[in-house]
């Protein structure tokens, strides 16, 4: 049999998915493909009413109790990191295995990269947990989901074995209700979607004034700049159907130069979410030049790259309108492809096909 872990929370008695739209997207598709969930609960009351560690050790229990039922021959998968941290999870997939059950990871964030490193030796200590269960959870799997090439290469550095990796390239991203493409214009505004705190994105208020912004997310402080524009925060597959402009950009850091610090330096191998939500829209993209999906975007000719934001106005100004369009309908084509799952059914089938070939 095929399992995958679904887990989820409690608070005050409602039942939610825990986790973002990339996680749920991904049940969906396990669960289409035949996989079996298994359910991990996190029940917020009980850490009010008994304590954090109390929570974390029955979660820890419960975390054993939905591996003890995956047997010999069967693969459970796991989305990775595991929501609340459970402990002794590793040492729970090495007894598993060792009664003939295979683990696939799919990999959604290699937490410890994106850590300040130069904080206080609690927040040290905290760092150093979190690469141990980063280090010691994704080597226990025996087939490894990344998201592209690149992280592929830091995760062999990490020491997991190069033939048991898998690229995912990118993230799907479902679409539930009727969508029809919008036919853009490409001197229409650059979109920015995300969180818009100061603190993450804080290139977000230094944009440049040769260049029209449409702004969509939470937590934006106005600062009234004639060229950005703020639209509002939507639910995602709201946003898909919301977003008006010419190319979706993604960019993290604090500066427009550049994509610096740890956000700047997790994007060289990272694949964030909002690439797809921008490719499922069939809208292209600009992408910073050394981000790892730079890479995809030059294949599929789905969009630009630039080294700056600065460069963006000149980058489009010069563009011709056939150029754009076949961008645009590349994007498209990308797009059929992610709202109906197609990279995360071939990495799954890539994975099965990789642990039934493995001896014990």
């Amino acid at each position: 049999m095929n399992y995958y872990i679904r887990e989820t929370v409690f608070s005050e008695d409602v039942k939610q998915t825990a986790g973002s739209k990339a996680r749920e997207d991904i049940n969906e598709i396990a669960e289409k493909m035949g996989f079996i969930p298994i359910e991990v609960e996190y029940d917020y009351s009980l850490r009010n009413k008994k304590g954090f560690l109390t929570a974390l050790a029955q979660l820890s229990e419960d975390w054993s109790k939905a591996l003890a039922q995956v047997g010999e021959g069967d693969t459970v998968l796991i989305q990775y990191p595991l929501n609340h941290h459970p402990v002794g999870v590793p040492g729970m997939l090495k007894k598993l295995q060792k009664r003939g059950g295979k683990v696939i990871i799919l990999i959604h964030d290699i937490d410890y990269i994106r850590m300040n490193k130069n904080k206080t030796p609690l927040d040290k200590l905290k760092i150093a947990k979190v690469k141990y269960e980063d280090h010691s959870t994704i080597k226990r799997g025996d087939a490894v989901i990344a998201h592209n090439r690149k992280m592929m290469k830091f995760l062999l550095g990490m020491g997991v074995e190069r033939e048991k990796m898998i690229s995912l390239r990118i993230f799907d991203y479902l679409i539930h209700q009727d969508f029809d493409y919008v036919s853009r214009d490409m001197n229409e505004p650059v979109i920015v979607a995300g969180n818009l705190r100061k603190h993450k994105v804080g290139y977000v208020y230094s944009l440049p004034d040769n260049q029209e912004f449409n702004l969509y997310g939470v937590d934006f402080e106005d600062e009234g700049r004639d060229n950005v524009h703020y639209i509002g925060a939507f639910d995602p597959e709201e946003l898909t159907r919301k977003m008006q402009g010419s190319f979706g950009l993604v960019w993290d850091g604090t500066t427009c130069d550049t994509c610096d610090g740890l956000s700047g330096n997790y994007l060289k191998i990272n694949n964030p979410h909002k690439f797809s939500l921008y490719l499922s829209s069939g809208l292209p993209v600009i992408v910073w030049d050394q981000a790892a999906v730079a890479d995809y975007v030059n294949k599929e000719k789905v969009g630009i790259t630039v080294s700056r934001i600065s460069e963006i106005h000149d980058a489009i100004a010069n563009m011709s309108e056939s150029s754009y369009r076949e961008m645009e309908a590349n994007a498209r084509r990308i797009s059929r492809r992610l709202i109906g799952g197609s990279y995360t059914k071939k990495a799954l089938a890539k994975a099965l096909d990789m642990v039934s070939g493995q001896k014990d």
